[in-house]
C-alpha cells in the first residue's frame, strides 16, 4: 500500500494550541502479472420469506449459481437462508463439487416471515469461520423489512463494523421497493461492504454478478491503518464516515478491501499544541 499526506498549514502558533488537519490519500498496489489471484471466500445470505417468492427468489438463484460458475475450486463459498428460521444450505468450503451446490441453491424455497437479523448474524459466523488470513464477505439480499428477532439498525450495524474489524467485510443488495433501506444502509457502510438497490429481480442478478466481480479483481482485503500519535498530540479525530476506534496503540482505522490502484483519500484533525509547548 502507498501513503501520501498534505497538511493544511505550514507552521503553527507559539502559544495558541492549533487544530491540524491533514489529507491522507491511501494507494492499492498494482494488479500481480501472471501471478495467481488470492482466494474469494463469500457467504451469500439469502431472504427467501414469502415477499420472496417468484421472480425475486428465481433470479437470485440463478445469479448465485452464475457466482458459483465462476468461482475456482480454492474460492469458498457458502449459504444461509432465512425466513422466521434460518437454514444453512450450502456450509461455507471451498468450491469442489459445483453440481451439488447449485442443486443446493436452487432448492431453497420461499416461506414466512423476515428473521434478517438472525439470517445475518449466521452468515457472519459462517464467514468466520473460514476467513482465514484473507477474510471474507458477507453478501446479504432482502426485499423486506426485519420483523423478527434483532431489528436495530444500529446494533446490526455494530455487528457489521465489528466482523469488519476481523476481516469480514458485508455487502447489501435490496430488492424491489419495499425493503428496509435504513437497516441495510447500515450493515453495509458499517461492514466496509457496497450498498445495492435492485428494483427489479433481473437487476439484483446483475449486482451480484459486479460484486464477484469485484471481489476476483480485489488486490488488498480486509486492510486497517493505524495512525500512532506523537506523545504532544492531544487528540485525534477523523472525518470520514468510516469505522475507526482508540486502541492503546493509536487511530485504528478500518477500510475493508481494494481494488488494483484504487485510492481512498481520509481527512484526520489533529489537537497540537502550540510551539512553546513543544519545547
Amino acid at each position: 500500500m502507498r501513503l501520501g499526506t498534505l497538511l493544511d498549514i505550514d507552521v503553527v502558533a507559539i502559544h495558541t494550541d492549533e487544530e491540524v488537519a491533514s489529507l491522507v490519500e491511501v494507494t492499492a498496489p498494482p494488479a500481480p502479472v501472471d501471478a495467481a489471484r488470492r482466494p474469494v471466500v463469500l457467504v451469500a445470505v439469502l431472504d427467501r420469506s414469502g415477499s420472496m417468492s417468484g421472480s425475486r427468489l428465481e433470479q437470485a438463484q440463478r445469479a448465485l449459481c452464475d457466482v458459483v460458475d465462476r468461482l475456482a475450486p480454492t474460492d469458498v463459498f457458502g449459504l444461509v437462508a432465512f425466513d422466521d428460521h434460518v437454514t444453512v444450505p450450502v456450509p461455507a468450503a471451498p468450491v469442489t463439487d459445483k453440481a451439488a451446490v447449485k442443486h443446493a441453491i436452487n432448492r431453497v424455497h420461499p416461506g414466512g416471515s423476515t428473521d434478517l437479523g438472525a439470517g445475518y448474524l449466521r452468515g457472519v459466523q459462517e464467514a468466520r469461520r473460514v476467513a482465514g488470513d484473507n477474510g471474507a464477505t458477507v453478501l446479504l439480499l432482502s426485499d423486506g423489512h426485519a420483523n423478527h428477532g434483532l431489528t436495530d439498525p444500529e446494533a446490526l450495524g455494530s455487528i457489521a463494523g465489528t466482523s469488519a474489524a476481523t476481516r469480514v467485510t458485508t455487502s447489501t443488495i435490496g430488492m424491489g421497493l419495499g425493503y428496509d433501506e435504513r437497516l441495510l444502509a447500515a450493515v453495509a457502510r458499517a461492514g466496509r461492504g457496497n450498498e445495492h438497490f435492485a428494483e427489479e429481480a433481473a437487476t439484483a442478478a446483475a449486482l451480484i454478478a459486479d460484486e464477484l466481480g469485484g471481489l476476483l479483481s480485489q488486490t488488498v482485503q480486509a486492510a486497517s491503518l493505524l495512525v500512532r500519535l506523537a506523545p504532544s498530540v492531544k487528540a485525534v479525530r477523523l472525518l470520514n464516515d468510516t469505522p475507526a476506534v482508540m486502541t492503546p496503540d493509536g487511530l485504528m482505522i478500518e477500510l475493508g478491501g481494494f481494488y488494483a490502484e484504487e485510492s481512498r483519500k481520509l481527512v484526520l484533525e489533529f489537537a497540537v499544541p502550540g510551539l512553546a509547548a513543544l519545547g
